[in-house]
């Protein structure tokens, strides 16, 4: 699969979704993002 994103859109999106992440998770699972990709579009979570 490949996305195209905008270097300044991602960046502003990815920076908005770390700092819901804990400095020290009990999980290092905890410590990353999920990017999704379906229908067109693309969403980051934490």
């Amino acid at each position: 699969m490949k996305i195209r994103v905008e270097r300044d859109v991602l960046a502003e999106a990815v920076a908005w979704a770390a700092r819901s992440l804990p400095a020290r998770p009990p999980a290092p699972v905890l410590a990353g993002l999920l990017l999704k990709a379906e229908d067109g579009a693309l969403s980051l979570s934490s």
